[in-house]
């Protein structure tokens, strides 16, 4: 067995490569990929509400800004006087809605390390009636918030990868954000912004399989 071998390796060494060209090649799925880069900013809300936008006398939730675009979701009660959720009694649950919209950013003028945020935000839900989905606007709701950071900022690394082991095509993602604590006081429409809140910086890549080319 050990000369045959050795037989067969000389063979193949000393063979001319006669027709490799035209040999399956086994190179890796083309790949694309996206990258993202700014600040990061999230806001808390809980407190007692008038909006006419969203139903419900309390409202609760978090919403979330990468540079411009802002996202989040509200969580809404009717509470009788002087109850919050989370009492034994006195609170309804009435439903959740989402947000989104572009807001601006900007320093605060002087020594201060603030970041004041301005925009408008669309509320909406979504109706399922068991076969289909429908998306329902109820208004806007105007964000008005400054954002005071304070503390050291807080480092984070984050990366994931998945390989189609029947296709070899594979899926990646790195994220870097620094966060630091802030102060937040400002509002959404009638409600009082949360006291805390974040501000920081991230940037993202996705790597994953490229679209076939048409043709």
């Amino acid at each position: 067995m050990r000369r045959s071998t050795r037989t067969l390796t000389a063979l193949l060494v000393a063979a001319p490569l006669v027709g490799s060209a035209v040999l399956p090649a086994n190179a890796a799925p083309k790949q694309e990929q996206y990258k993202s880069s700014g600040t990061s900013i999230h806001l808390s809300v809980d407190g007692a509400s008038s909006s006419d936008v969203v139903p419900g006398n309390y409202l609760m939730g978090d919403v979330d800004i990468y540079n411009n675009e802002a996202t989040g979701y509200l969580i809404s009660f009717d509470c009788e006087d002087g109850a919050i959720p989370g009492d034994e009694a006195g609170c309804d649950y009435v439903g959740e809605f989402n947000l989104y919209g572009n807001v601006t950013t900007s320093k605060v003028k002087g020594k201060t390390k603030s970041t004041s945020v301005s925009g408008t935000l669309t509320a909406f839900s979504w109706n399922y009636d068991g076969e289909d989905e429908e998306y329902i606007e109820l208004g806007q709701m105007q964000l008005d918030a400054t954002v005071s950071p304070y503390g050291k900022a807080i480092k984070t690394r984050d990366a994931s990868t998945y390989v189609d082991q029947n296709t070899g095509e594979r899926w990646s993602y790195r994220s870097m954000r620094t966060s630091t604590s802030a102060n937040i006081s400002g509002s959404l429409d009638s409600i009082d912004l949360a006291g805390l809140g974040s501000i920081g910086t991230y940037k993202n890549m996705e790597r994953y399989p490229a679209m076939p080319s048409d043709g």
